[in-house]
């Protein structure tokens, strides 16, 4: 198990959220925004949660928040800064966009051997759900490798790394859905 003070959570809302229209961060489900969601639900696992993205829209949360240092490389840019600018040994990620993920589901993550360098999910069909994604500081340098390369695909650190993909139930298959447009929100 992964303790607590060794991890800062990280919240990717940086994103352009073209498909949903407005910044989905910032849109309510169950009376929280999925910002709001996404802090809560990180805060009991991490020492320090911060937030990825454009600092302004999210100053009113009173969290830490990256901007990023490389823009436009997607996910991994929000990543490679959080790296550059937290000193935990871990940092567990999580979009902004999933509302319905669970307490349990972020505590089993944790539970990996801590001389894995990234855990994550995968589906029954064995497709991988990265995010929630645990991840070590030692892999700074392999990121540094991948930006360098203009190889920004988060998937293939996979392949160069101890890894460990824990299986998603049935029963919580939900749990993951992330948000990408208005009408995705079936609650």
């Amino acid at each position: 198990m992964i303790e607590k003070s060794d991890i800062t959570g990280v919240i990717l809302a940086g994103g352009k959220s073209s498909r949903f229209g407005s910044n989905k961060a910032l849109y309510s489900v169950q009376e929280k925004t999925m910002l709001q969601c996404a802090i809560e639900l990180l805060q009991p696992f991490c020492c320090d949660v911060c937030i990825s993205g454009n600092c302004d829209e999210y100053a009113q949360y009173r969290i830490r928040c990256l901007p990023d240092e490389i823009t436009d490389i997607g996910p991994l840019g929000g990543i490679y800064t959080a790296f550059k600018q937290c000193s935990t040994p871990y940092m567990l990620f999580l979009t902004c966009d999933m509302p319905f993920l669970t307490s349990p589901l972020i505590s089993q993550l944790l539970s990996v051997d801590s001389n894995t360098q990234i855990a994550c999910w995968k589906e029954a069909s064995g497709d991988l759900q990265l995010f929630p994604l645990l991840l070590s500081r030692s892999l700074l340098s392999v990121i540094e490798e991948k930006i360098a390369a203009k190889s920004y695909n988060i998937r293939s650190l996979l392949q160069v790394c101890r890894h460990q993909c824990l299986s998603i139930a049935i029963k919580d298959q939900t749990c993951f859905q992330n948000i990408n447009r208005l009408k995705d929100i079936a609650v």
